[in-house]
């Protein structure tokens, strides 16, 4: 027995100037053998097999139940299964189906905007590989169900929450995407012991390779498996930390710039002023008078 719910939205050009807005939602259940997709969807994003389709916006669905088949220009033929998700990119033309005997369970999400496509094109996800393995999560699958219940009743300001929902998914998606790889490895608990020893160190002069050697790998590997992890090499990293614990030192009037330097672990004063400046845009003494002045 086939169960759809979907439906498809009206944007205003205040949804528009959101950044980010659903053009429709949907989920779905086809029993084995069905035919599909349903003669019923609606004719524009209707598609059959043989021909496929080409969207004009984003759309993500996330396969629950069953094993199929998808296809597009960019990635090519590929299986797909239940617990991953596949997004579908403007402009590329592809096609999917359940495989036959098999069930098929999906949720799904068309959205658009500016924002939308700047946050799709950092590149967490590319048309030549739109397949991402997640597994079974009960908060992806509870995401979806809010956007959908919020989508049907269509109270005032809906598109902004859903929109907030939809930006919330696409993190999980790209945090679960991220962890993947040191899952079941013991390297995040060895990543999160590094940070704890940074955090316990920061006024020091820390040695990487003494950090590395804690942790019983060669600093190549640790700088490596770390950069993947966080985004940022170890080094940048314990920059990041001390300036912004410099930032909490320097709004203290009792701490003056060589001090609050020392306090974070730099030995110059010079080279803390220039980095400083490099990744807040302000010397520490036009940071101190800027934020002086907003709160008097």
């Amino acid at each position: 027995m086939t169960q759809k719910n979907y439906k498809y939205f009206a944007i205003s050009e205040s949804d528009k100037t959101w950044g980010i807005y659903l053009l429709n939602i949907g989920s779905q259940m086809f029993a084995p053998n069905q035919e599909y997709p349903a003669k019923d969807h609606p004719a524009h994003h209707y598609f059959q097999w043989n021909n496929g389709r080409v969207l004009q916006e984003y759309q993500l669905f996330y396969l629950l139940e069953g094993d199929g088949e998808f296809e597009s220009e960019k990635s090519g033929k590929q299986n797909i299964s239940a617990g991953q998700v596949v997004f579908l990119f403007p402009g590329v033309w592809h096609r999917y189906r359940p495989k036959k005997n098999s069930p098929w369970r999906t949720y799904w999400i068309g959205f658009d905007g500016q924002f939308a496509r700047h946050v799709m094109d950092t590149g967490f996800v590319v048309p030549v590989r739109p397949v991402i393995d997640m597994g079974y999560h009960e908060r992806i699958v509870r995401l979806f169900q809010e956007i959908e219940h919020i989508g049907n009743e269509e109270w005032a300001g809906y598109q902004q929450i859903m929109a907030g929902l939809l930006i919330q998914l696409l993190g999980e998606i790209h945090a679960r995407q991220r962890r993947q790889p040191f899952q079941h490895s013991g390297h995040e608990d060895m990543i999160r012991h590094a940070k704890i020893l940074f955090l316990q160190t920061l006024d020091q002069s820390i040695q990487m390779d003494h950090i590395a050697g804690q942790l019983g790998m060669s600093y190549t590997l640790f700088r490596r498996l770390f950069k993947q992890y966080t985004g940022m090499s170890p080094r940048q990293y314990v920059i990041q930390l001390r300036i912004e614990k410099a930032k909490d030192l320097l709004l203290d009037r009792r701490n003056n710039v060589k001090e609050v330097a020392y306090l974070v672990g730099f030995e110059s004063n010079h080279y803390f002023t220039r980095l400083f400046k490099e990744k807040t845009g302000l010397t520490p003494t036009q940071f101190i008078n800027q934020s002086l002045k907003k709160i008097d």
